[in-house]
């Protein structure tokens, strides 16, 4: 398993695969351009299924947590090609997806199946989000 992580190329590889629209398909589209040969060419070995769950995994598979809080808190926070973005699901006492997101940044885009202009895509902007780096990047 590799260590490096081509994170420009995985980034890259997110968007030139990414649809329209969201096809509700997040956690796989991130993973297999983390994976892809010719993209960040980074095996995630026991993978999640669920978005929200990858944050578990990823210092596992040497990425760092570089920002932690809400979007209200993000304004200052400055994304790298190849940042990954991971948005919790139920948040305690509310009605939420416990699926969550996560997404992959570009050249100014958020990108999963789908293309976001900004790093939230919830109406409900208390819920917590994390960024990850990782240490190998290339």
């Amino acid at each position: 398993m590799s260590t490096v992580f081509y994170a420009e190329k995985c980034a890259k590889y997110a968007a030139n695969h990414m649809k329209a629209k969201s096809l509700h398909k997040c956690a796989t589209y991130v993973r297999n351009a983390i994976e892809n040969e010719n993209g960040g060419n980074l095996q995630l070995k026991g993978h999640p299924i669920y978005a929200s769950s990858y944050y578990h995994h990823m210092e596992k598979w040497g990425f760092r947590k570089v920002f932690e809080g809400t979007q209200r808190e993000f304004s200052t926070f400055k994304p790298q090609n190849g940042d990954i973005s991971v948005i919790a699901g139920k948040v305690p006492n509310k009605k939420n997806s416990a699926i969550g997101h996560i997404q992959i940044y570009y050249n100014g885009k958020w990108i999963s199946d789908f293309p976001c202009s900004t790093a939230w895509c919830y109406n409900d902007k208390s819920r917590p989000f994390a960024i990850w780096r990782h240490k190998n990047r290339q």
